[in-house]
């Protein structure tokens, strides 16, 4: 027996006697590349090249629909900033603002503010006319657009391929 707290396996009342097969086994021992033969060694290497080209493949298209995702972001966030101008135009009852709202405060939208400008007076501070909150918009819709589509992608892929190349990695 042993002098720790814990008794062994082996020890415990039932259970078979101690297997002494595994202390005499010697160590498998693994095959190296240069232990393989030609056919084997050239298979090994097309695994691992296949293998390299699944994870860049894998890689890039990661990278693709995340882009694809955050274009996808940006259209719906343009289309609820055109949603929230409409509604904050025709809304008469409630004393809220949904453009500063979906802007975090940072534009602040009145229809009243439009009417100052038809009259040549000066828009309040810090408020934005519908001209530019559509300009805005429209600007959002594109750079959505073009991120979506894979313009995007297709110029960060140019200009990796372009640095590489410089860097006579390729």
């Amino acid at each position: 027996t042993s002098n720790s707290a814990i008794v062994d396996e082996w020890e415990l009342e039932g259970m078979p006697a101690k297997s002494t097969l595994a202390d005499t086994q010697e160590p498998i021992e693994l095959p190296t590349k240069d232990d393989l033969s030609i056919s084997e060694r050239l298979s090994l290497s097309t695994i691992e090249e296949n293998h390299r080209l699944e994870t860049e493949a894998k890689t890039l298209d990661t990278v693709r629909v995340g882009l694809a995702f955050i274009g996808l972001c940006i259209l719906c966030y343009s289309t609820l900033l055109l949603l929230a101008m409409v509604f904050d135009r025709v809304n008469s009852v409630l004393e809220i603002s949904l453009v500063g709202v979906l802007t975090l405060g940072k534009l602040r939208y009145h229809p009243s503010c439009d009417e100052a400008k038809e009259l040549d007076q000066s828009l309040p501070k810090g408020y934005i006319s519908s001209t530019k909150l559509l300009k805005s918009i429209g600007l959002f819709c594109i750079v959505g657009f073009i991120i979506l589509s894979g313009g995007l992608y297709r110029g960060m892929i140019e200009i990796i391929i372009w640095v590489l190349e410089k860097l006579s990695f390729i």
